[in-house]
């Protein structure tokens, strides 16, 4: 997108989100058909004069929030080496694919994500390597010695230069100890003197494939441990005034500006309090779970990547956070276990923040997550919307042995562009179980009821003071506020007048913005409760 206006990008990843948002209702009347009790998934979020109101989107939608920076944002870039379209050894990304059977690198001048500082390592590195006698790496031969280089580059940081972590995977198999040995040394030797930009920099050597990166199934096995040749194994970021550790491998928010919005939107909507337990579930280097540690109870952070474990547990001691621990496991093997271990009064005060792989979340997770009954808030921090629609069906589904639990709805979603001049949007879902979305919407009829009849006891008062021509002329207009009300078997007027002070006093006694049970309130949830019984014995 980096030839539109940031108004127009904003624009496209604004209608990206919506279209796949409006694919849940879709997915959710798909996955009905295999239902033998259809009924059941007749949900008012989801009727048609609902979706309609919102122009077919399952909830409301905020304008995406625009970045705080558009250029050279990244606080990370995966770097190719290779060769570009001349044959010159190139340090930038990929232009071809190996299923295209064509390895092309591009220099990276110019990608506009890209910050100077790691512009400038791009060109001293691209300047060692086109004097090597070993090749870079093809990734459709499998032949060559340097594979990629990582950068890591930190943003916040008011006592000088920023910190530049480049960690250069290289493949060794096969050649002389001695040969490899002296290569990387000129790489450090080139590393030593200063970058312009300036940067305070730390240089690691990898042997073997990146993560992530694709093995044939001849590649030698290689060790795959981070050797530091110059400066240290991690650089430092400061978030929302917190001080965070970050290793090579382990997950970071990518726009340091951006994560800030990010977090400060999150604690926003948690509605965190004293008491409350807050789990985080796939938390990286734990940056969400630390933002909000101090204004809760407790912190469960779980990460698969062990090395993001141990950053996480590194910056809650050097922030003096006592309160967070982090499980190195699989989300879809601890989310489970966690969850059982917590005492009542912990389940109760339970909040979850997910923030999963762009894949989405493992189905065992969210099946965890439904069942726990005293999880009624949930924030799903999603990198692409798609996988977030195929887990959102899974946590509003109907109830069933497969899915226990009460179905969860969609309350609001929040775009948030971290990734200027790219088609990627960051996406917040608020998702609430469906009964305390009910007594919400009860709570805000009976108030709204309340104050209508509140106006028309105030409305006939005054009539009732008022001289005899103009009672007569009050007496009209209270009766046109009983029709304006509708009264089909009596006198909606004396209905009103006679119940409003029991009414208004109910309502004045409960706290601002939450559940005023009104008896409308207790209706609708009254006739809600066979659907979820009838669910419950259901087989899906």
């Amino acid at each position: 997108l980096h030839r539109l206006e940031y108004a127009a990008q904003l624009e496209q990843k604004r209608q990206f989100v919506e279209k796949a948002l409006r694919r849940l209702p879709r997915e959710m009347q798909v996955a009905a058909r295999s239902d033998t009790q259809r009924e059941r998934w007749r949900m008012p979020w989801l009727s048609q004069e609902r979706l309609n109101q919102r122009h077919g989107l399952p909830c409301p939608v905020a304008p995406v929030l625009p970045a705080a920076a558009t250029h050279g944002y990244r606080n990370k870039c995966e770097f190719t080496i290779g060769r570009d379209e001349d044959g010159s050894v190139a340090v930038g990304f990929t232009l071809g694919t190996v299923r295209e059977r064509k390895h092309v690198v591009g220099r990276a001048d110019g990608v506009p994500t890209v910050s100077a500082e790691m512009l400038a390592a791009a060109r001293r590195a691209q300047a060692v390597l086109a004097e090597s006698p070993l090749p870079p790496y093809d990734k459709v031969s499998h032949e060559g010695f340097w594979r990629a280089m990582l950068a890591r580059q930190s943003f916040a940081h008011a006592d000088g230069p920023p910190e530049l972590l480049l960690c250069v995977a290289v493949q060794a198999a096969g050649l002389p100890e001695e040969q490899v040995a002296s290569e990387l040394a000129r790489l450090r030797e080139a590393f030593v003197a200063p970058l312009d930009p300036p940067v305070r920099l730390s240089l690691a050597v990898r042997r073997g494939a990146p993560p992530g990166e694709y093995k044939h199934a001849g590649e030698s096995a290689e060790a795959e441990g981070v050797e530091t040749v110059l400066g240290r194994e991690y650089i430092e970021e400061t978030l929302l005034g917190l001080s965070f550790r970050i290793s090579p491998d382990a997950f970071f928010q990518v726009n340091t500006l951006g994560a800030e919005s990010l977090l400060t939107l999150l604690r926003a909507q948690c509605s965190l309090g004293p008491d409350s337990v807050l789990l985080d579930v796939c938390c990286g280097t734990g940056t969400i779970g630390l933002a909000m540690a101090r204004s809760v109870k407790r912190v469960i952070g779980i990460e698969s990547n062990a090395q993001a474990v141990a950053d996480a547990a590194a910056n809650a001691a050097r922030n003096g956070i006592t309160n967070a621990e982090f499980i190195c496991a699989k989300a879809e093997q601890a989310t489970r276990q966690v969850l059982e271990r917590l005492t009542p009064s912990e389940l109760d005060s339970l909040v979850a923040i997910v923030d999963p792989p762009r894949a989405g979340l493992h189905p065992d997770v969210v099946k965890a997550l439904r069942r726990c009954a005293p999880l009624r808030r949930l924030l799903f921090v999603a990198c692409h919307a798609p996988a977030f629609v195929t887990n959102a069906v899974s946590f509003c589904r109907p109830t069933s042995p497969s899915f226990a639990g009460v179905p969860f709805e969609l309350v609001q979603a929040w775009p948030i562009d971290l990734f200027p001049h790219t088609p990627h949007c960051e996406l917040v879902t608020l998702l609430e179980r469906s009964d305390l979305v009910a007594e919400r919407e009860a709570a805000q009829e009976a108030a709204q009821a309340a104050k209508q009849a509140q106006a028309v006891q105030t409305q006939a008062a005054e009539a009732a003071s008022t001289p005899t021509d103009a009672a007569e002329g009050g007496a009209v207009g209270a009766a046109a506020a009983e029709g304006a009300l509708g009264a089909p078997e009596e006198s909606a007027l004396s209905r009103a007048i006679s119940s409003a002070p029991a009414v208004v006093a109910s309502a004045a006694s409960v706290p601002a913005g939450e559940a005023e049970g009104a008896a409308h309130g207790h209706k609708q949830h009254a006739a809600q409760q066979p659907l979820l019984a009838e669910a419950g014995g259901a087989k899906v």
